[in-house]
């Protein structure tokens, strides 16, 4: 993946998310030269103030990592795919606008997903999502959907956007981003 040194998330119109998946993405791929850096990736798996999990202990090494590319049968193209022996991981990123209906279905697509290892569905947004006037409430509901099919085997969390950018950047050795 080429990521342009003039590259800017106005390039990526309609969904300036994109660049920041794009970068969080390079960082995963460079984690994969030292696996330690993963646990300073945090994840909510409940909606509470600090985080209480890390990219280190759901995803192994090797990993396959796959970026806007569709999955047969599902109904929304997630942002970020992982996989590995450990788990299966779709990444939605978000900046302002709401959780979109077919991304809504992923939960039940992932609870049909043969497959025994946990599958996980993850929303990474900025930190205040779920409070604005265009997504209230998203981010609950996005936590009890996964609780809801935990028994068949999905979970859900919460990355923040801006931590995991800062940590694809210092991992990555680049200057912050404005």
């Amino acid at each position: 993946m080429i990521i342009r040194a003039d590259a800017d998330r106005l390039h990526f119109p309609p969904h300036g998310e994109n660049f920041f998946s794009s970068l969080v993405a390079v960082g995963l791929l460079k984690a994969k030269q030292c696996p330690e850096r993963l646990h300073d990736l945090r994840i909510w798996w409940r909606e509470q103030e600090e985080p209480d999990g890390h990219f280190g202990e759901v995803i192994g090494i090797p990993f396959t990592l796959q970026v806007f590319a569709g999955l047969k049968n599902c109904p929304s193209c997630p942002d970020l795919r992982l996989e590995s022996d450990k788990a299966l991981i779709l990444i939605e990123a978000k900046l302002q606008g709401p959780i979109e209906e077919t991304q809504w279905k992923v939960f039940e697509y992932l609870a049909q997903h043969p497959t025994e290892k946990p599958k996980i569905y993850l929303l990474m947004a900025i930190p205040s999502f779920g409070q604005t006037r265009v997504n209230p409430g998203q981010l609950p509901e996005f936590y009890r959907c996964g609780l809801q099919l935990s028994a068949r085997g999905v979970k859900s969390g919460f990355v923040e956007l801006p931590h995991a950018v800062n940590w694809a950047c210092d991992l990555l050795q680049l200057n912050c981003l404005q």
